[in-house]
């Protein structure tokens, strides 16, 4: 049998797991190997086959806290790497991924006519940016050319880079796309995003 040492012992490592796993950055969910490490550290103090039982106990409890965690990213927006689409009136939001920084960054906009409109970003540093083009007209840089703000047309966002030295450095342009729905699948979290189809967590950008 357990000694009450032992078991106030478990009962307060579950405790602390479980406020882990409940505060957890979603964005950066605990790893198997961060909850085997902190596992290893309880085998010495309550024994292995006390540990076994815990474990196959807490399994199901890590799942349904993850589980109710995911469940807060449906209804969000998040920016993953695509094509964007916007208008001033439905998705308005797009950016761009810089992994290593450039003297140039121009924002391409592009009508259904095929007219384009320009906004250029003078030395960018490395990251990831995420922009609206209902501000497009009134944040600088602004487009040389106002855009058209008709609340029914949309405008393709492309993204382009260079530096002094005419190198072109790698960008991602990246869309929003609204959380419809989380699911687990071989032990993995994955959102359905609609037409946007299944991504992981670590697909995600930015997150509005």
């Amino acid at each position: 049998a357990q000694s009450e040492g032992t078991q106030e012992l478990m009962d307060n490592f579950l405790q602390v797991m479980l406020a882990q796993i409940k505060n957890q950055d979603p964005t950066n969910p605990m790893d198997n190997n961060q909850l085997a490490s902190q596992m290893a550290q309880m085998h010495v103090a309550i024994g292995v086959e006390t540990l076994n039982n815990t474990v196959l106990g807490m399994g199901g409890m890590v799942n349904s806290v993850q589980a109710v965690n995911l469940s807060n990213w449906v209804g969000r927006t998040v920016l993953i790497i695509g094509k964007p689409s916007v208008s001033f009136e439905g998705q308005t939001a797009y950016g761009f991924e810089l992994p290593s920084g450039a003297d140039e960054v121009r924002v391409i906009f592009t009508d259904e006519q095929g007219k384009t409109y320009t906004q250029e970003y003078k030395d960018v540093k490395p990251g990831a940016y995420k922009l609206d083009i209902s501000k497009a007209q009134t944040t600088p840089p602004i487009a040389p050319t106002p855009l058209d703000d008709e609340k029914d047309k949309h405008y393709d966002v492309s993204i382009e880079t260079k530096n002094k030295d005419e190198s072109r450095p790698t960008v991602n342009a990246l869309k929003a796309a609204k959380v419809e729905n989380v699911f687990f699948s071989n032990g993995s979290a994955k959102l359905t995003l609609g037409l946007d189809g299944v991504i992981y967590l670590k697909d995600i950008i930015l997150v509005e």
